[in-house]
């Protein structure tokens, strides 16, 4: 049986429970999960490794959704030059909001939560990094986006600009992975952990305007498929 444990906790492992079937993992085993409620001082070091273990299990299913021949996503299109990407998770991180200075951040990934106009406009940009001091930094635009399962996806056509193809070749053959959403707040709901926790700022009512190709990302299991 499990130990007594703190309604954050337990909401945690819902959490992961949840994060794990919308990726197709198979569910936290329990004895693993025993050993992390006990060994945690935190609700922070608790999502944290739940969190690195996920990933961990992700890289072993992330693995088998290349393809052998030449490394490159399974999503791949050549012909269109674009690719689906999981664009965010909703993953809690640090985060330098104005007015409030440095926070705890966390995306409500349900649909209700997540104004998808502009993504699905046919018009949101994907970015260099999020760079936006320059034409040259559009790589390309978004033509297609949808939230499914807790995670948010899209397909990121990539411009034949000469300037791009770098960049698109370093996507084709596997070296580029990782994505990044850029996004506006309209609304947190403030709540504090258990125990004397930080105040974790959970956004309820916000706005992806666009995607991002990046070297090391926030969330890591944002990543083109």
């Amino acid at each position: 049986m499990m130990p007594m444990i703190s309604v954050g906790a337990r909401a945690l492992l819902i959490q992961d429970h949840d994060a794990r079937r919308a990726a197709g993992l198979a569910p936290l085993k329990m004895e693993i999960a025993r050993h992390l409620v006990q060994q945690a001082k935190t609700l922070r070091d608790l999502d944290g490794d739940l969190r690195v273990r996920r990933v961990g299990d992700m890289a072993a299913v992330d693995a088998r959704r290349l393809m052998p021949s030449t490394g490159g996503p399974l999503s791949l299109n050549r012909a269109s030059r674009s690719v689906e990407v999981i664009w965010s998770t909703g993953v809690r991180s640090r985060n330098f909001v104005q007015p409030h200075g440095w926070i705890m951040e966390e995306l409500d990934m349900a649909p209700s939560a997540v104004r998808m106009d502009v993504l699905r406009s046919g018009r949101a940009p994907v970015l260099d990094t999020h760079r936006r001091d320059g034409a040259a930094h559009v790589l390309g635009r978004v033509v297609a986006a949808r939230i499914e399962g807790g995670r948010g996806y899209a397909t990121l056509q990539f411009s034949t600009a000469a300037d791009v193809e770098p960049v698109w070749q370093r996507v084709v053959d596997g070296t580029l992975r990782s994505v990044s959403a850029g996004y506006r707040v309209h609304r947190y709901e403030q709540r504090r952990e258990s125990g004397g926790g930080e105040t974790v700022y959970r956004a309820v009512d916000w706005e992806p305007y666009e995607i991002s190709i990046v070297p090391v990302p926030i969330d890591h299991e944002a990543m083109v498929r």
